[in-house]
């Protein structure tokens, strides 16, 4: 006879030969799209605050999925009125995220740079918000809703995620806590007699011993003078009438944090006023302000008076004056420059007649001079900036004089060669009536100090007094003196020089070599592999671009040209290096007959990874004033799973040129032949430069599939249960004894259940290879974040008839298995991440509704979810009666984060699994029994937490990676009955006994290949009726029998 193509379950009549058809399986359950999943709640439990105060939300998602990745995301998150957005730094996401905030619509979006939200993945950001100072009515209460959406990929459009909303946070009542102060700033020291005294007014903030700070309105300030004071003047319009100050209304708001500040400009005469005396200044303020109910309250703001008291001390009014270099030393046809300074700091009384002067060395010739700035509030000093050729006898301005305060005008044409001086001649009108008086006030000072350029005297001259200035010479020191001239009560005075020294070397290249990175945004091995379009960001993450620029600044202390130098950049051994930029020579492209060659060496990444830029044709010539800039740009990576910390990047350069200073980093030799000259005394410039990678936390899972037996190594597709080449392959690497390739959704795995023939056996018992039911699962673990990955767990339900996700995300939603496999042996650890097997503990629970709170996102020992089963076993007697299994991290213990191309980090267990014996006898079967070309589903939920900077440990949300399944190739079975016929008539019925079944009856099973109803050879297989007559042969290749 031929077999029929009938489910194990099913008995009928045979007739004499029949030919397999394949299997139709039951109808499939609903198919469950992938599932995004929000929370939202408060940092650190804040569930108080006040109008300013900055809230902190910790938003956490998560992408489970039995089938796919979620796609593209896009969390939005709508601040209510009251609130505003604080950006990054203050807000973060992890790193491949991007954050963005649309004013119009007080909407913040999180959405992923490469658009493909991996399932299994969980992740948190945090969005920082202030509350707004005009918030009222108050006490009021903050809302605040998350939403979110997936696009994933296939016909599925946007599936929008449940809402989570942040628990309520209440915003406390105002009072109008300021304080008003008020000091002294000028002078800075103790005042004396008959000079200006300066106070500050300010109103500031000061936070109340509960509740907010109400914004102010209608202030009005005043501050009463000290009996026989004179006053001067005072800020923002304010005036004096009968000894008190005061200043006009300011309507406001004035919102915390900002203060309010005046000034008032006073004098002591003497008499009354003497050395020694105490005096007290007071000063008042009213304003009004907005209550608690959104009510008015004007003048409702009245503080005791502020009083400030001080003592008058003698007169000083000596300046303090230096001199610096930045050229030091110079080459002998390089610019060198001195850097002068001058202030009235230390002072308290105007300095009279105040001049700066720079006696300059004879050896050296002025080419430049810089006039200098000064504070506009200080717009009443100007200054006549002038030079001698006759060491000071007579004086000629540059052009352009007098200068003001933002003058900073440069003087470099036309300069006679033999200066002597250079000074700078301060008056000052203090009382705006156009009449200046020589000097300085006190508390003034250079904001851009003034500088004199240098040059080596090349020929020897004369100045107008025919005095000599000889010519410099090589590795001589000169010595430059400047100096105040002023007039105190005593008459004029002149100060001790301040002196500073330049030396002159002979010909050579003087460098400021530097590099500086960009952080930009996450690296997409997509649709932008090579940073062809580099976008940059604020913040340095695992998995985010960086763009480099190395800079050689030939200085104009140089005295020769810069000529093909030789760039070696070494990289932090796990930085990556994706391509080389331009080269540019002072922002254009390099000269022509100019080019450089560029070398990438060692790993990438990797220890001595090296980028070396060879210049050849190159000369740049010496600058006369100013500097030409040689850079060379690069783009590189920072690898997922980066750790934080700092990094660090060693630059070193060096020249063909005759002779190399470095004026930054150190000075070293080319002791390793860099440039490949044979010149290891040749000097050389070495400078390093870091980065700093934050903290990102991130978790991902993934379930693999294999079967054992080399006979079953082809994946076929879910669907049409063919081989396909975009079957994923998840590799080799799992439990000893196979060396078949893992797959996963969409595709499947095949095996055999226990006991069935090798495809192709048509010879009697014993059965197949012994290996022929056994598959495996592979559990892999990534911390996708920099930091360390805390009380892990994992759970997971194993395939039944009518399944659901392992998780809470997916726990309604059906993996659609149709059979159950069973467990064989205990779960292994296969390294990873340099954790051993003793550093997790792994249960078993032999129901299919264990207690698995984690993976619901609630705490630990919960009994969750309702009616599981809280009885877990390290080790059972029998595998098979296995039905779920948790796999926890040990306390203490922590998944290190995974370094990108290195497996060692992933985390990997073994679950040895197979396909038990088909159904027994009808009657007995059930829906769990495996038939041909049903598949058993499985996934596994995790969830993991990490330590946040100030020690918190912080929860990330639970995830399932999408399902694996293992299938039966098409198989058949053949039976039926063997019963009682009285009537002779073919079917069971009257006369027939009630139950006619024949029990014990031996039914041999023959093959009959070339169907003409004869056995063709010996019985294949051999079986006894139960029972109630029936019988099956199981598991058989399709064929004619």
């Amino acid at each position: 006879m031929m077999a029929w193509g009938l489910p194990a379950h099913h008995a009928a009549a045979a007739p004499a030969a029949e030919t397999v058809a394949p299997l139709q399986s039951d109808p499939a359950p609903l198919k469950s799209n992938p599932q995004l999943i929000l929370t939202k709640s408060v940092e650190d439990g804040v569930s108080e605050v006040q109008v300013g105060d900055v809230i902190r939300y910790r938003i956490r998602w998560e992408c489970s999925s039995l089938t796919t990745s979620c796609g593209e995301m896009e969390i939005t998150d709508v601040l209510q009125s009251g609130l505003t957005y604080l950006p990054p730094p203050n807000s973060s996401v992890p790193g491949g995220f991007e954050i963005n905030y649309n004013s119009g619509t007080r909407a913040i979006s999180i959405t992923k740079t490469d658009n493909d939200l991996l399932d299994g993945t969980q992740y948190d950001a945090v969005i920082a918000v202030r509350v707004n100072q005009d918030l009222r009515p108050l006490p009021a209460t903050i809302d605040n809703t998350v939403s979110g959406r997936i696009d994933p990929p296939g016909p599925v459009d946007w599936q929008d995620a449940t809402p989570a909303s942040a628990p309520p946070i209440s915003v406390g009542g105002v009072s109008p806590s300021w304080e008003l102060t008020k000091t002294r700033v000028a002078p800075i020291i103790e005042p004396t007699v008959d000079t200006e005294v300066t106070y500050q007014l300010r109103l500031c903030p000061v936070q109340p011993p509960s509740g907010g700070i109400a914004a102010l309105t209608d202030i009005v300030l005043t501050d009463t003078l000290p009996t026989g004071a004179v006053f001067v003047s005072a800020s923002d319009s304010g005036t004096e009438s009968g000894g008190v100050v005061t200043w006009p209304t300011v309507p406001g708001p004035l919102y915390p944090p900002d203060c309010l500040t005046r000034f008032i400009t006073l004098t002591y005469p003497s008499p009354p006023f003497n050395v020694g005396n105490n005096l007290t200044n007071s000063a008042d303020v009213t304003a009004g302000y907005t209550d608690s109910n959104g009510d008015p309250c004007p003048d409702c703001f009245a503080p005791p008076t502020t009083d400030l008291t001080h003592e008058i001390d003698p007169i000083s009014d000596v300046p303090t004056y230096s001199k610096d270099d930045a050229g030091d030393p110079v080459g002998f046809t390089g610019t060198a420059r001195f850097i002068l300074e001058l202030n009235t700091n230390g002072t308290n009384y105007p300095a009279n007649d105040v001049t700066l002067i720079d006696n300059l060395p004879p050896e050296l010739q002025v080419v430049s001079v810089t006039s200098g700035a000064w504070s506009a509030g200080f717009d009443y000093v100007r200054a006549y900036v002038e030079y001698s050729t006759d060491s000071g006898n007579t004086w000629t301005a540059f052009p352009g004089q007098p200068i003001s305060y933002n003058t900073d005008a440069t003087y470099d044409a036309g300069l006679p060669a033999n200066i002597t001086n250079v000074r700078w001649r301060f008056e000052y009108d203090s009382d705006g009536d156009t009449v200046y008086t020589p000097g300085l006030p006190y508390v003034w000072e250079f904001s851009e100090n003034p500088q004199i350029r240098v040059v080596p005297r090349a020929v020897a001259t004369t100045d107008d007094n025919d005095d000599p200035m000889p010519a410099a010479v090589v590795d001589s020191i000169y010595t430059n003196c400047v100096q105040v001239t002023r007039t105190n009560t005593g008459g004029p005075v002149t100060d001790p020089c301040n002196n500073e020294t330049m030396t002159v070397r002979g010909d050579y290249v003087s460098l400021r070599v530097s590099k500086s990175e960009t952080p930009g945004t996450p690296w997409d091995e997509w649709d932008d592999p090579d940073i062809n379009s580099f976008t940059s960001d604020t913040s340095i993450l695992p998995g985010d671009t960086l763009r480099y620029v190395l800079t050689v600044d030939m200085t104009e202390r140089s005295s020769a040209p810069l000529i093909d130098p030789t760039i070696l950049d070494t990289l932090p051994d796990d930085l990556i290096f994706v391509r080389e930029g331009d080269a540019l020579l002072d922002g254009s492209p390099l000269p022509p007959g100019a080019s450089v060659t560029f070398t990438r060496s060692g790993p990438n990444p990797g220890a001595g990874q090296t980028l070396l830029w060879e210049f050849s044709g190159l000369t740049v010539p010496q600058q006369a004033l100013g500097s030409s800039l040689l850079t060379v740009e690069f783009f590189a990576r920072i690898p997922r799973g980066q750790l934080p910390g700092t990094r660090t990047n060693d630059l070193y350069v060096v020249t063909d040129s005759l002779d190399v200073f470095c004026e930054t980093g150190s000075q070293t030799t080319d002791a390793g032949d860099v440039d490949e000259d044979t010149d290891t005394a040749e000097a050389a410039c070495d400078t390093t430069d870091t980065y700093v990678v934050e903290r990102s936390a991130a978790l991902r899972g993934e379930k693999w599939i294999r079967s054992v037996a080399s006979g079953n190594s082809e994946v076929v597709n879910k669907d049409t249960f063919l081989p396909d080449v975009s079957c994923p392959d998840g590799g080799t690497s799992g439990l000893p004894g196979s060396s078949n390739a893992f797959t996963r959704f969409p595709c499947i795995s095949q095996a055999y259940p226990e006991g069935a023939l090798n495809p192709g056996q048509y010879v009697a018992p014993p059965p197949g290879d012994a290996d022929l039911d056994d598959f495996e699962y592979n559990l892999r673990i990534f911390n996708d974040g920099n930091v360390p990955m805390l009380n892990y767990v994992l759970y997971d339900i194993l395939p039944y008839y009518g399944d659901n996700g392992s998780g809470g995300t997916l726990s309604g939603s059906a993996r659609e298995s149709e059979f159950r496999p069973v467990m064989t042996d205990p779960i292994v650890f296969l390294g990873g991440a340099g954790l051993v097997d003793s550093d997790f503990t792994i249960e078993y629970n032999l129901t299919t509704n264990p207690c698995r709170p984690e993976v619901f996102n609630e705490p630990t020992g919960s009994m969750i979810p309702s009616g599981c089963n809280n009885t877990w076993a390290t080790t059972v007697a029998d595998w098979s009666t296995v039905r779920s299994y948790r796999i926890r991290l040990n306390s203490g213990e922590s998944i290190a984060p995974y370094a990108e191309g290195d497996p060692t980090n992933i985390v990997r267990f073994g679950v040895p699994m197979s396909i038990p014996k088909d159904s027994p006898a009808v009657g007995t079967f059930n829906n769990d029994d495996a038939q041909s070309r049903e598949i058993a589903w499985n996934s596994f939920s995790h969830v993991g937490s990490y330590q946040d900077l100030d020690s918190n440990i912080r929860d990330l949300l639970a995830s399932e990676p999408r399902k694996v399944g293992i299938t039966i190739p098409e198989r058949f079975s053949i039976g039926n009955r063997v019963w009682r016929d009285s009537d002779n008539s073919g079917t069971i019925n009257p006369p027939d006994d009630t139950d006619p079944g024949i029990p014990g009856v031996t039914v041999n099973l023959y093959l009959d290949a070339n169907e003409d109803g004869s056995p063709d050879g010996a019985a294949i297989a051999t079986t006894t009726t139960d029972s109630g007559g029936y019988y099956l042969f199981g598991n058989l290749p399709a064929g004619s029998y």
